[in-house]
Parts: structure tokens; C-alpha cells; sequence
């Protein structure tokens, strides 16, 4: 199978929502991703966190999203280890 994105570009395709202590995300690419860190404002992830190819997943925060937050600072663990970090939008 060839892979149609580079694993750099499927970063920002991963689609995000949330709602209390909770974290909704839609991998739609054909890469597994690791995220050992998420953030929304001053919200994080528990722990580490995998999501599949092609699925979704729920990650538990350690409190609520902040009302007015509109954007998810993270990092992941690529393919040779570094540790590149972004940010995406949230969807309402």
C-alpha cells in the first residue's frame, strides 16, 4: 500500500473535539500517532496516548477544557524519536 501523506502532514489532518475532561480525536490517516503530550489551555492529558489509523479515540484530561479554548497544543513521538510539537484548531 503507498502511503498518499507524509507521517509530518497527517499531524494536522487529526481533528479534535472536546467536552468536559474529555478529548475527542478522529485519526483520519493512515498513520498510527503517538501524542505524550496534549494540551488545551490549561488542560493536559493523563498520560501518553496511541490512536490507530483510521479511528478515533477519546483521551481523559486531568480538568475540564477552559470555555474559551480554541486551539490544541501538542507533541508527538515520530518515527526516529524526536519529539515535534504543533498546534491544531479545535472543532465545535
Amino acid at each position: 500500500m503507498e502511503l498518499t501523506i507524509s507521517p509530518s502532514d497527517a499531524y494536522s489532518q487529526v481533528k479534535w473535539r472536546g467536552q468536559g475532561k474529555q478529548l475527542f480525536v478522529d485519526n483520519p490517516t493512515p498513520y498510527y500517532i503517538t501524542y505524550p503530550e496534549v494540551k488545551i489551555g490549561t488542560a493536559e492529558t493523563l498520560s501518553a496516548n496511541m490512536i490507530a489509523p483510521f479511528s478515533q479515540a477519546t483521551f481523559q484530561l486531568n480538568k475540564p477544557i477552559p470555555a474559551k479554548a480554541t486551539t490544541v497544543t501538542w507533541t508527538v513521538i515520530n518515527d526516529y524519536g524526536a519529539t515535534p510539537s504543533g498546534t491544531s484548531a479545535m472543532q465545535y
